[in-house]
């Protein structure tokens, strides 16, 4: 600091200026602080990261495999077999249906049939007795 005072000065304007160059340093220091503790956070979250990030991982390979397990086809306890049954037994009960359906169809069909050859005979009687 001493090359940079001019000479000359009295002592007391000398203790002066350095203690006012002390105090900009300082002050320069310390707003410097801030940007380099946000940085120093970034660095600490950063690290702190990388250090979870293999359980993190490995939490969700579990998942994942849980996720496969269900949703594929496993002896019968996976949703995938559950869904396979459930389609199956509607098939069945479709099959049903539209047998039931034509069941439900002749016997509409024959009591039409029925209606109308009765009503054709008791038309033949009515008519025969006048």
């Amino acid at each position: 600091m001493e090359d940079q005072i001019p000479p000359g000065l009295p002592v007391w304007l000398q203790v002066i200026l350095v203690v006012f160059g002390t105090l900009a340093a300082l002050l320069a220091g310390i707003r410097a602080i801030p940007p380099l503790w946000h940085f120093v956070e970034q660095f600490v979250q950063a690290v702190h990261f990388l250090t979870v990030l293999p359980s993190v991982i490995e939490d969700q390979n579990r998942k994942i495999e849980d996720i496969h397990h269900e949703t594929h086809p496993n002896s019968g306890g996976s949703i995938k077999d559950a869904v396979n049954r459930i389609e199956a037994a509607q098939s069945d009960i479709r099959d049903a249906q539209g047998k039931t359906d034509t069941k439900v169809n002749r016997l509409v069909r024959s009591q039409a049939a029925f209606r109308t050859e009765t009503k054709n005979r008791l038309d033949k009687i009515e008519h025969e007795r006048q």
